[in-house]
């Protein structure tokens, strides 16, 4: 199976078991996923609804009963089955970036995608080279994604300008 975290629970939000969800997904509405895995076990559950909670959501869902049910859940991941839906068929999410090898333009190894968070303006994307991890931000002038390759491509120059 492979998942895709698509969001993280923060905390319990009221009495009912609903649980105040932070998601990560560009351009996807939330509302099209129904099947989700909680927390690291990756327990089956299923959304039954959806509320818009100021830029997050207020989400329930059948495994969670209660307050106390969704303290268990806290700060914990929601990931979905990537063959289960469509709607990733051609986009790479930053969750997925952690693996990804990075190359140059002329193909040399330039390392590995170990990190990613995102600061705001842009995600900054730790790469290990070599027992040394760098932080760069992902922006177009110094790393683009191959997605048929599914392979970072960065400006070797740019980088070592900027590496931090």
């Amino acid at each position: 199976m492979s998942e895709i975290q698509i969001a993280k629970i923060l905390r319990p939000h009221g009495v009912k078991g609903a649980v105040k969800v932070s998601v990560n997904l560009p351009d996807i509405p939330f509302s099209v996923f129904k099947q989700v895995y909680l927390g690291k076990s990756k327990i089956p559950s299923k959304i039954t609804k959806i509320m818009p909670l100021n830029g997050f959501y207020s989400v329930m869902l059948d495994t969670i009963k209660s307050c106390n049910d969704a303290e268990t859940y806290r700060n914990q991941p929601i990931y979905v089955k990537r063959e289960d839906y469509d709607v990733f068929d051609d986009i790479i999410l930053s969750s997925e970036y952690i693996g990804m090898e990075v190359k140059t333009k002329d193909g040399k190894y330039v390392g590995v995608v170990v990190d990613v968070e995102n600061y705001g303006s842009a995600d900054i994307i730790s790469i290990n080279c070599g027992g040394t991890t760098y932080m760069v931000p992902f922006v177009e002038d110094t790393l683009q994604i191959d997605k048929s390759n599914k392979i970072f491509i960065i400006d070797y120059d740019r980088f070592l300008e900027i590496r931090v």
